[in-house]
């Protein structure tokens, strides 16, 4: 049967003013931002303009690509895919109202573990609403209000112990008991009471759908990790909690400068810092922190160190931090994060001693629990020596790495160890090669 010339995509590919190529390489990267090794050349774009189509995993990948050049919603039907786009949209990754609005505050979506990969959107990364502090408390009955207080208790005893798996164990050992807590236990107690009766709860609610943002980036799926954020986000604006608004924008900030989405990280990093402005020091530590790497990023280094001073300063005062979500909830003790952050920046300024300094100090603020934390902390240190040409200090890393991720079920960690590794053994070879050649 003869196929149908599919115009619609080669008058998108002229309005992006892309070649096949250029669109086939836009496909690779937001496929890498969400785990997929994609290896696409001008070749498939050819048999798509030809009509041939996208395999139901790459399709919503190629939606996003050409939504970001074009700075608009491109659907599978407006990109002359119909057929699929039938397929497409039964995942929430796919659907059009993703594309342009915030997700439902219906926790049973984080139960759906779509078939096809959830792409990253960095439109979507603006901070939302203000929050508001404080807010009307209506009263209730006394075994409401009983009933209210155990189901706080029980979601603050659930963070405590998913952020503690998280840091031993990584992102990938616990995300479906995660996510079946959050819609089979917290998502029938927030049906139950408005937020504006307890806030509390729906504060615990963000910090748990947080956890599992986190968990979802470790494992790569950047998507739905995504979603996660953007939930975690709406539930902190109905809880009008403002500490937990701040510890979201932040984390999205976070999401979008690994990604590769500066300016987008950076707009998120300052309505953190700006929202956490009345709150605890350590909340606006950690707001200052993602700040200063956002700003060394885009090659503000005045703007960087005067963020870091802004949060040493803070952290200063960040007395008697116990409960997580208090100050640093993912990144270890609170001056290991600092450290870690202030190493992303002056990576970013280029300062390659300062940066090995930084991460020095960060693995000796670690506790020996925050495992997860201390494997990055530990492969971005030897991977700097290593670039830095300082290959015997780098090889002292290896067993510890290996001991210390051994116990770690994490897709972002073995990424990045496997990668240096690969970087270890190629600048050895050389090495050796090196020491053959007469003088």
């Amino acid at each position: 049967m003869p196929r149908t010339p599919n115009t619609a995509l080669r008058t998108l590919l002229a309005e992006a003013g892309w070649t096949q190529q250029a669109l086939a390489q836009a496909v690779n990267a937001v496929g890498a931002e969400v785990g997929e090794r994609l290896y696409y050349d001008r070749t498939a774009v050819a048999h798509w303009l030809t009509g041939s189509r996208p395999n139901a995993r790459v399709l919503p990948l190629a939606c996003e690509a050409l939504s970001r050049r074009l700075g608009r919603a491109v659907t599978p039907e407006d990109a002359g895919f119909p057929v699929l786009a039938v397929l497409a949209s039964e995942t929430p990754g796919n659907r059009r109202q993703a594309m342009s609005s915030p997700p439902r505050r219906d926790l049973s979506d984080l139960l759906r573990d779509p078939s096809t990969p959830e792409p990253y959107r960095p439109a979507e990364v603006t901070p939302g609403h203000w929050v508001t502090d404080g807010g009307e408390d209506r009263g209730g009955s006394a075994m409401a209000r009983l009933s209210e207080t155990s189901a706080v208790e029980a979601a603050r005893t659930a963070v405590h112990f998913f952020a503690q798996v998280l840091d031993a164990h990584g992102g990938g050992y616990a995300p479906a008991t995660l996510r079946a807590y959050l819609t089979e236990v917290v998502a029938p107690r927030l049906q139950a009471v408005d937020s504006r009766d307890c806030p509390q709860l729906y504060a615990e609610a963000a910090r748990l759908v947080l956890l599992l943002g986190l968990m979802e980036a470790d494992e790569l799926r950047h998507g739905s990790a995504q979603r996660c954020f953007l939930m975690a986000r709406d539930l902190a604006v109905e809880s009008r909690d403002r500490a937990v608004w701040v510890l979201v924008v932040r984390t999205m900030s976070a999401q979008a400068y690994g990604l590769g989405h500066r300016r987008i990280a950076d707009i998120a990093a300052r309505a953190a810092v700006q929202g956490a402005r009345g709150t605890s020091p350590a909340i606006l530590a950690f707001a200052e922190a993602q700040l200063a790497v956002t700003r060394a990023g885009l090659g503000d280094r005045a703007g960087a160190m005067q963020a870091l001073a802004a949060a040493e300063s803070a952290l200063r005062g960040a007395d008697g931090i116990g409960y997580p979500f208090d100050g640093y909830p993912f990144d270890g003790t609170p001056q290991a994060a600092l450290e870690l952050r202030r190493a992303e920046a002056l990576s970013a300024l280029g300062d390659t001693p300062g940066v090995v300094r930084a991460l020095e100090r960060t693995l000796a603020s670690r506790r020996a629990e925050d495992r997860w934390s201390t494997v990055q902390a530990r492969v971005r240190l030897a991977s700097v020596l290593l670039s830095a040409g300082r290959l015997d200090e780098a090889a002292r890393h290896d067993q510890a790495l290996r001991d210390e991720g051994a116990a770690l079920c994490s897709a972002a960690v073995n990424q990045q160890v496997e990668q240096w590794r690969r970087s270890l053994r190629r600048f050895s070879g050389r090495t050796r090669e090196r020491d053959r050649i007469p003088l």
